[in-house]
């Protein structure tokens, strides 16, 4: 069974522009074919780039403040500042965040995965970590780190 359907009526393009959309003329979401981009949600990527590609953000603040590609973020102000601090020729790429205020100031920290609220919130530069739980690794520096549980490795300072 397919669910496409033919009819004439629909919501979309028929061209290769982006649908965006809007709730009293304010930017609420966006389906973006060129970069592969889906954005949802009321200030969800507003100061983002447009370069980006393979993004997800869905959730009110979403990747508000994203300029990196390859990020999946769902929840209120999930990855909310990802890559503000980044360095030259280092991109907090390839991250998943899942839940409210997960991974929110992801500054320079790469391959990892959150989920739960405010898991790996200030992930400052940890590389390939998994954060499930809430509160889990809340304030991380440590690579190569999987934190399972409520507050698990809170305040992970160095570990690996």
């Amino acid at each position: 069974m397919s669910f496409r359907v033919t009819y004439n009526d629909f919501i979309g393009t028929t061209n290769n522009a982006p649908l965006e959309f809007k709730v009293n003329n304010i930017f609420a979401g966006g389906i973006y074919p060129k970069g592969g981009n889906t954005i949802l949600g009321p200030n969800s990527m507003i100061y983002g780039s447009n370069n980006v590609h393979g993004v997800v953000a869905i959730g009110s603040g979403a990747l508000r403040n994203n300029s990196q590609s390859n990020l999946v973020a769902v929840g209120n102000s999930a990855m909310f500042n990802v890559g503000t601090g980044f360095l030259v020729g280092y991109l907090p790429e390839e991250n998943v965040a899942i839940g409210s205020r997960a991974m929110f100031s992801n500054l320079l920290g790469k391959g990892g995965t959150a989920v739960g609220f405010k898991s790996l919130y200030s992930n400052i530069g940890g590389d390939n970590n998994t954060a499930i739980g809430d509160w889990s690794m809340y304030s991380n520096h440590g690579d190569n780190n999987t934190a399972l549980g409520y507050s698990t490795m809170k305040s992970n300072y160095s570990g690996e």
